[in-house]
């Protein structure tokens, strides 16, 4: 007879028998799946353990932040599903410049299906330029009469920003009938960038934690090591919140790899590094917010320094060179160039 092996789990610290653990992805699998190559982790993290982060605090994180929005904009998850959280309502996007500056924005699938696109939160439907390059909004229900609004905006009959994705095809039948003009529907994202002032619970932090502690024990594969008391304040802060998460974390605002103009290329970044006792890892979903966490400060061992690049479009995992700007140059081409919102700390 074969004698059933048990495991202990990273989190809980119980030994259990092989039937109560399954496999634990590295990275959530919600922000990217990366085929045979997905880091996942076998035997370390109990199923009572992986359901309740999934429950507590991966699904805040995936569903409540920039970076949730961030799946839908890039494609990582098809944009068509992408719905407001109940529970996030403590986002607020602003735009800075174009012809939606001031507003409080709110995104929505775009008409052609790839991205999201963002309209002002006051539902209105149309844009008027008027002559000093600025513009009046309305609602189409509520537009003044054709005669008025040629004197009130001259270029009117040459451009209309269409605000209202959703009912993009019956505003411009009631603009076509108005002005007895046949206008056709442009698409595209309006222009124009967008500030982000957000305030995350506790619980992002303890899933960004957590995928730089998964990212620790895949890199060792030895539960023995990771079960340790070094290890118990992280851990502790990951299943039960304990502590507060500036003990842990740092952010910064700036892209971990920016390219030569500062923009950030669309990738998930993990890195390990020791320092003197301590164990830093860096976390960055989309190369957006980068965050910096403290594993433990007790770390006795060989000291390291590496990370991976996760492309979500093209589903591979890339080994981070000696310098991320040598690699930002090297990275494929199915990464694509994007602006990066600015995160102002609340």
């Amino acid at each position: 007879m074969v004698a059933k092996q048990n495991y202990f789990c990273i989190y809980c610290l119980q030994e259990k028998s092989r039937k109560h653990f399954n496999s634990e992805h590295v990275l959530l699998k919600a922000f990217g799946v990366f085929g045979t190559d997905t880091f996942t982790l076998i035997n370390k993290v109990c199923i009572d353990c992986n359901q309740g982060f999934g429950n507590v605090i991966d699904n805040v994180l995936s569903r409540e932040t920039l970076e949730g929005v961030h799946r839908f904009r890039y494609n990582v998850k098809d944009p068509k599903e992408f719905e407001y959280s109940k529970h996030a309502k403590n986002q607020t996007r602003i735009a800075t410049n174009g012809f939606l500056e001031g507003f409080e924005l709110k995104f929505s699938a775009n008409q052609n299906g790839t991205g999201l696109a963002y309209n002002p939160n006051d539902n209105y439907d149309v844009a008027f330029k008027k002559e000093d390059e600025s513009y009046d909004f309305y609602h189409i229900d509520d537009l003044p009469d054709a005669e008025t609004l040629k004197q009130k905006y001259p270029q009117c009959l040459e451009e209309i920003k269409i605000l209202n994705n959703a009912n993009a095809e019956y505003i411009v039948n009631i603009l076509s009938k108005l002005f007895n003009t046949e206008y056709s529907l442009e698409e595209g994202i309006h222009e124009g960038n967008c500030q982000v002032k957000a305030i995350y619970r506790k619980e992002v932090f303890r899933a960004i934690a957590k995928i730089a502690f998964n990212y620790l024990t895949y890199y060792f594969n030895d539960t023995s090591l990771m079960i340790q008391k070094c290890f118990h304040p992280i851990r502790d802060f990951i299943v039960r919140g304990i502590g507060e998460w500036d003990q842990f974390i740092t952010i910064e605002k700036d892209p971990i790899i920016p390219d030569e103009n500062g923009y950030a290329k669309d990738v998930h970044l993990l890195t390990l590094s020791t320092n003197s006792k301590s164990i830093f890892s860096s976390v960055s979903l989309h190369n957006k917010i980068h965050y910096k966490i403290c594993l433990t400060s007790n770390y006795e061992g060989k000291s390291f320094a590496f990370g991976h690049c996760f492309d979500p479009h093209a589903h591979k995992i890339h080994k981070l060179g000696k310098s991320s700007l040598v690699l930002a140059k090297a990275l494929p081409t199915s990464i694509q160039i994007v602006k990066p919102f600015i995160w102002l700390p609340s």
